[in-house]
């Protein structure tokens, strides 16, 4: 349950848009937008940049995901791997206790035209 800092290749970064384009259901992702057309990916942006497979990634994660939980094998065996001893559920209550209420945005970060 603890906050794991990953590096990902550009090539194991695209298994993760692709893991989350074919699993068609909700993720907790920020930072990433993707456009689909025909279930064919045409746009990844990953922080307003257009994708580039040369460049690793940073992303935060949860260590059960890191280790392959629900199947997200691109997080074993990254370029570079910190755990952290900061609980998620730790971070979510600080969260929660700066704000009153709890809006949703809906932030057109999953974009997808037939």
């Amino acid at each position: 349950n603890n906050l794991v800092f990953v590096t990902l290749s550009g090539a194991k970064t695209f298994y993760l848009v692709r893991y989350l384009q074919t699993s068609q259901y909700a993720h907790p992702v920020s930072g990433l937008k993707m456009e689909m057309k025909n279930d064919s990916l045409v746009k990844i942006l990953i922080q307003n940049q257009k994708f580039d497979p040369n460049k690793n990634y940073r992303v935060v994660t949860h260590d059960y995901l890191q280790k392959g939980g629900d199947n997200m094998s691109f997080f074993k065996s990254p370029e570079e791997n910190q755990v952290t001893e900061i609980k998620v559920r730790d971070v979510l209550i600080k969260a929660l206790r700066k704000i009153d209420t709890l809006k949703v945005l809906m932030d057109n970060r999953f974009i997808k035209f037939d």
